[in-house]
């Protein structure tokens, strides 16, 4: 088993943009033929500019996906042991011509300040587990609109396979 590792942070947000609610922000895409296990995923917003934070309230839902969609762009994951092997999965996808397919309720639901960052962590026996299968995945959603200028999500995901 070997761990991997892949990050991403949004594009920034212009002036007076607004992240419309139910807006997917990526997808843990399943390797071909060995299940991912989530380790760990940490989100944090950063602003951009030198102002002073505004206090966003941030919704995001972790939905488990059945069809990948069709992504334009996708960050490759790279594994936690320096010299490990490369992953079988492709990575996270960050933007899409065709939308994944989800499922019609999250996995799991959390709030929080853009001042803070969630990290969810699991190094349980039964951890949120993406089926071999590059079709699924896990697909990380805005659940609330939220103006958000100058600032970005960053997010790392840290999977098992």
């Amino acid at each position: 088993m070997t761990r991997h590792s892949v990050a991403f942070t949004t594009p920034v947000a212009g002036a007076s943009v607004e992240l419309a609610a139910n807006t997917n922000i990526l997808n843990l895409v399943g390797a071909p033929s060995v299940a991912l296990k989530l380790r760990r995923l940490i989100v944090g917003v950063v602003r951009v500019d030198s102002s002073t934070p505004v206090s966003l309230q941030v919704e995001l839902g972790i939905y488990a996906a059945s069809v990948r969609g069709t992504a334009t762009a996708t960050a490759v994951p790279a594994p936690l042991l320096i010299g490990g092997s490369a992953s079988t999965s492709p990575g996270i996808d960050t933007a899409w011509s065709a939308a994944p397919t989800i499922a019609a309720r999250p996995l799991l639901r959390v709030a929080f300040n853009e001042t803070a960052t969630y990290d969810y962590t699991d190094e349980s026996l039964t951890p949120i587990t993406i089926p071999a299968g590059s079709a699924n995945g896990l697909v990380l959603r805005n659940l609330r609109a939220i103006r958000y200028y100058q600032h970005a999500f960053v997010i790392t995901a840290c999977f098992d396979e």
